[in-house]
Protein backbone atom coordinates (compact mmCIF):
# COMPACT_ATOMS: atom_id res chain seq x y z
CA UNK A 1 0.00 0.00 0.00
CA UNK A 2 1.54 3.46 -0.89
CA UNK A 3 2.04 6.38 2.22
CA UNK A 4 -0.42 8.09 0.14
CA UNK A 5 -3.05 5.29 -0.04
CA UNK A 6 -2.79 4.26 3.42
CA UNK A 7 -3.03 7.88 4.67
CA UNK A 8 -5.96 8.44 2.86
CA UNK A 9 -7.47 4.73 4.52
CA UNK A 10 -6.82 6.90 7.68
CA UNK A 11 -8.73 10.09 6.78
CA UNK A 12 -11.65 7.92 5.87
CA UNK A 13 -11.38 5.75 9.01
CA UNK A 14 -11.15 9.64 10.93
CA UNK A 15 -14.43 11.02 8.65
CA UNK A 16 -16.65 7.88 9.27
CA UNK A 17 -15.90 8.15 13.38
CA UNK A 18 -16.91 12.20 12.67
CA UNK A 19 -19.94 10.97 10.87
CA UNK A 20 -21.29 8.13 13.17
CA UNK A 21 -20.66 8.47 16.38
CA UNK A 22 -22.32 6.35 18.61
CA UNK A 23 -23.48 9.33 20.96
CA UNK A 24 -25.46 10.63 17.89
CA UNK A 25 -27.75 8.20 17.83
CA UNK A 26 -29.09 6.59 20.54
CA UNK A 27 -28.20 9.53 23.41
CA UNK A 28 -30.52 11.34 25.51
CA UNK A 29 -29.93 15.33 25.64
CA UNK A 30 -26.36 16.54 27.00
CA UNK A 31 -26.15 16.15 30.40
CA UNK A 32 -25.87 19.37 32.60
CA UNK A 33 -22.97 17.53 34.98
CA UNK A 34 -20.06 16.60 32.96
CA UNK A 35 -17.63 17.00 35.50
CA UNK A 36 -17.39 13.18 36.20
CA UNK A 37 -15.50 11.86 39.33
CA UNK A 38 -13.03 9.34 40.33
CA UNK A 39 -14.13 6.34 41.81
CA UNK A 40 -11.11 5.22 44.45
CA UNK A 41 -10.27 1.93 45.35
CA UNK A 42 -7.37 0.95 47.45
CA UNK A 43 -6.30 3.92 47.60
CA UNK A 44 -6.12 5.02 43.37
CA UNK A 45 -8.61 5.97 41.24
CA UNK A 46 -10.27 2.74 39.69
CA UNK A 47 -11.74 4.56 37.05
CA UNK A 48 -13.63 7.43 36.02
CA UNK A 49 -17.48 8.16 35.80
CA UNK A 50 -19.39 10.38 33.62
CA UNK A 51 -23.40 11.38 33.21
CA UNK A 52 -24.51 8.77 30.22
CA UNK A 53 -27.34 6.78 28.92
CA UNK A 54 -27.54 2.77 30.21
CA UNK A 55 -29.72 0.77 28.02
CA UNK A 56 -30.96 -2.77 30.01
CA UNK A 57 -31.20 -5.84 28.03
CA UNK A 58 -34.61 -5.71 28.88
CA UNK A 59 -34.65 -2.68 26.85
CA UNK A 60 -34.74 -0.43 29.88
CA UNK A 61 -32.72 3.41 29.71
CA UNK A 62 -31.46 5.05 32.26
CA UNK A 63 -29.16 8.45 33.12
CA UNK A 64 -26.82 7.17 35.10
CA UNK A 65 -22.67 7.70 35.92
CA UNK A 66 -20.80 5.16 34.00
CA UNK A 67 -17.32 4.20 33.73
CA UNK A 68 -14.72 5.77 30.48
CA UNK A 69 -11.92 4.61 31.26
CA UNK A 70 -11.50 1.13 30.10
CA UNK A 71 -11.53 0.00 26.47
CA UNK A 72 -14.57 -2.45 26.89
CA UNK A 73 -15.58 -3.97 30.51
CA UNK A 74 -16.01 -7.70 31.27
CA UNK A 75 -18.17 -9.67 33.90
CA UNK A 76 -19.73 -7.03 35.37
CA UNK A 77 -20.50 -2.94 34.67
CA UNK A 78 -20.45 -1.03 37.64
CA UNK A 79 -22.20 2.49 37.90
CA UNK A 80 -23.35 5.04 40.33
CA UNK A 81 -26.88 7.12 40.19
CA UNK A 82 -25.41 9.97 42.44
CA UNK A 83 -22.62 11.87 42.81
CA UNK A 84 -21.23 14.57 45.29
CA UNK A 85 -18.93 16.98 44.40
CA UNK A 86 -16.25 15.45 44.59
CA UNK A 87 -16.62 11.59 44.13
CA UNK A 88 -19.71 8.98 44.65
CA UNK A 89 -22.15 9.06 47.68
CA UNK A 90 -22.62 5.44 47.96
CA UNK A 91 -25.41 4.91 45.20
CA UNK A 92 -23.50 1.90 43.74
CA UNK A 93 -24.85 -0.50 41.34
CA UNK A 94 -23.52 -3.45 39.54
CA UNK A 95 -25.33 -5.61 36.95
CA UNK A 96 -23.81 -8.91 35.07
CA UNK A 97 -22.88 -8.17 31.94
CA UNK A 98 -25.63 -10.67 30.36
CA UNK A 99 -28.28 -7.82 31.46
CA UNK A 100 -26.57 -5.33 29.66
CA UNK A 101 -26.80 -4.36 26.30
CA UNK A 102 -24.80 -1.03 25.69
CA UNK A 103 -23.93 2.30 27.52
CA UNK A 104 -22.96 5.39 26.18
CA UNK A 105 -21.03 8.20 27.75
CA UNK A 106 -18.59 10.97 26.55
CA UNK A 107 -19.44 10.49 23.06
CA UNK A 108 -18.62 6.29 23.34
CA UNK A 109 -20.67 3.54 23.01
CA UNK A 110 -20.00 0.03 24.34
CA UNK A 111 -22.48 -2.69 23.25
CA UNK A 112 -22.56 -5.95 24.35
CA UNK A 113 -21.26 -8.83 22.40
CA UNK A 114 -23.41 -11.46 21.31
CA UNK A 115 -21.81 -14.92 20.02
CA UNK A 116 -23.65 -16.19 16.77
CA UNK A 117 -25.86 -18.71 18.48
CA UNK A 118 -27.60 -15.40 20.39
CA UNK A 119 -25.88 -15.54 23.86
CA UNK A 120 -23.76 -12.70 25.59
CA UNK A 121 -20.16 -12.95 25.45
CA UNK A 122 -19.95 -11.21 28.87
CA UNK A 123 -18.04 -8.14 27.49
CA UNK A 124 -19.18 -4.79 26.44
CA UNK A 125 -16.54 -4.02 23.66
CA UNK A 126 -16.07 -0.18 22.12
CA UNK A 127 -17.98 0.63 19.02
CA UNK A 128 -15.70 2.13 16.47
CA UNK A 129 -16.86 2.16 13.47
CA UNK A 130 -20.61 1.81 11.50
CA UNK A 131 -21.27 0.97 8.04
CA UNK A 132 -22.03 -2.15 6.16
CA UNK A 133 -19.72 -3.82 8.86
CA UNK A 134 -19.73 -2.32 12.41
CA UNK A 135 -16.08 -2.52 14.20
CA UNK A 136 -16.02 -3.21 17.53
CA UNK A 137 -12.83 -3.30 20.04
CA UNK A 138 -12.01 -4.60 23.82
CA UNK A 139 -8.71 -4.68 25.22
CA UNK A 140 -7.85 -6.92 27.93
CA UNK A 141 -7.57 -4.86 31.03
CA UNK A 142 -3.77 -6.45 31.54
CA UNK A 143 -2.43 -5.94 28.54
CA UNK A 144 0.24 -3.67 27.52
CA UNK A 145 -0.85 -1.31 24.28
CA UNK A 146 1.48 -1.38 21.17
CA UNK A 147 0.27 2.24 19.49
CA UNK A 148 -0.46 1.29 16.68
CA UNK A 149 0.16 4.43 13.51
CA UNK A 150 -1.60 5.65 10.79
CA UNK A 151 1.72 7.12 9.29
CA UNK A 152 5.30 7.94 9.83
CA UNK A 153 4.99 8.98 13.56
CA UNK A 154 1.98 9.96 13.91
CA UNK A 155 -0.35 7.70 16.22
CA UNK A 156 -4.19 6.71 15.17
CA UNK A 157 -6.86 7.77 17.73
CA UNK A 158 -10.24 6.61 17.51
CA UNK A 159 -12.59 8.61 19.84
CA UNK A 160 -10.08 9.05 22.61
CA UNK A 161 -9.18 4.92 22.13
CA UNK A 162 -5.28 3.75 22.56
CA UNK A 163 -5.48 1.34 20.04
CA UNK A 164 -2.81 -1.48 19.59
CA UNK A 165 -2.57 -4.92 18.58
CA UNK A 166 -3.88 -6.13 21.60
CA UNK A 167 -7.05 -5.30 20.87
CA UNK A 168 -9.92 -7.52 20.12
CA UNK A 169 -11.44 -7.27 17.25
CA UNK A 170 -15.42 -7.87 16.90
CA UNK A 171 -17.44 -7.74 13.66
CA UNK A 172 -21.01 -7.23 12.94
CA UNK A 173 -22.41 -7.65 9.37
CA UNK A 174 -26.13 -8.36 9.01
CA UNK A 175 -26.43 -8.56 12.57
CA UNK A 176 -24.71 -11.26 12.95
CA UNK A 177 -21.06 -10.72 15.37
CA UNK A 178 -17.69 -12.10 14.51
CA UNK A 179 -14.58 -12.49 16.26
CA UNK A 180 -11.54 -11.73 14.17
CA UNK A 181 -8.96 -13.62 15.90
CA UNK A 182 -5.23 -12.98 15.69
CA UNK A 183 -4.67 -16.96 14.45
CA UNK A 184 -4.48 -17.01 11.30
CA UNK A 185 -5.53 -13.66 10.53
CA UNK A 186 -4.77 -13.16 7.02
CA UNK A 187 -7.42 -16.44 5.62
CA UNK A 188 -10.20 -15.17 7.76
CA UNK A 189 -10.58 -11.49 7.07
CA UNK A 190 -9.97 -12.35 3.34
CA UNK A 191 -12.73 -14.73 3.67
CA UNK A 192 -14.50 -11.95 5.68
CA UNK A 193 -14.31 -8.95 2.48
CA UNK A 194 -14.04 -11.56 -0.23
CA UNK A 195 -16.80 -9.38 -1.71
CA UNK A 196 -14.44 -6.60 -2.31
CA UNK A 197 -11.81 -8.85 -4.26
CA UNK A 198 -9.23 -6.47 -4.04
CA UNK A 199 -8.68 -5.32 -0.57
CA UNK A 200 -9.15 -9.27 0.18
CA UNK A 201 -6.59 -10.48 -1.95
CA UNK A 202 -4.05 -7.92 -0.17
CA UNK A 203 -5.45 -9.03 3.37
CA UNK A 204 -4.75 -12.60 2.09
CA UNK A 205 -1.05 -11.55 0.63
CA UNK A 206 -0.40 -10.26 3.81
CA UNK A 207 0.68 -6.84 2.61
CA UNK A 208 2.12 -4.10 5.06
CA UNK A 209 -1.44 -1.73 6.01
CA UNK A 210 -3.53 -4.98 5.38
CA UNK A 211 -2.66 -6.81 8.83
CA UNK A 212 -4.16 -7.50 12.17
CA UNK A 213 -2.97 -4.42 13.59
CA UNK A 214 -4.79 -2.62 10.46
CA UNK A 215 -8.16 -4.34 11.15
CA UNK A 216 -9.66 -0.58 11.77
CA UNK A 217 -8.12 1.46 8.21
CA UNK A 218 -9.49 -2.00 6.44
CA UNK A 219 -12.86 -1.56 7.76
CA UNK A 220 -12.84 1.70 6.82
CA UNK A 221 -11.97 0.65 3.15
CA UNK A 222 -14.35 -1.72 3.01
CA UNK A 223 -16.79 0.22 4.19
CA UNK A 224 -15.97 3.49 2.07
CA UNK A 225 -16.28 0.76 -0.82
CA UNK A 226 -19.46 -0.97 -0.06
CA UNK A 227 -20.69 2.41 0.29
CA UNK A 228 -20.57 3.34 -3.29
CA UNK A 229 -23.71 3.07 -5.29
CA UNK A 230 -21.75 0.91 -8.11
CA UNK A 231 -20.71 -1.22 -5.12
CA UNK A 232 -24.16 -2.22 -3.87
Amino acid sequence: MSATRYCFANLLLCLSLAAHSGWSQNAPAAPADTAGFNNWAYGRAADRYYLGELVKADGTRLAVYLPVKSVGYAYQLHYFTKRSATDATGEHHKLDMAQVRSMTVRGRTSEAVIRPDGKPLGILAVRVLQGPIDLLTHAEPRSIPIPIFAGVGVAMPILGIPLSDKNNWYLRRNGVMTEMKRGDFASRMSQYVFDYPELAAKVAAKQPGFEQRDVPAIIAEYNRFKSQPAAK
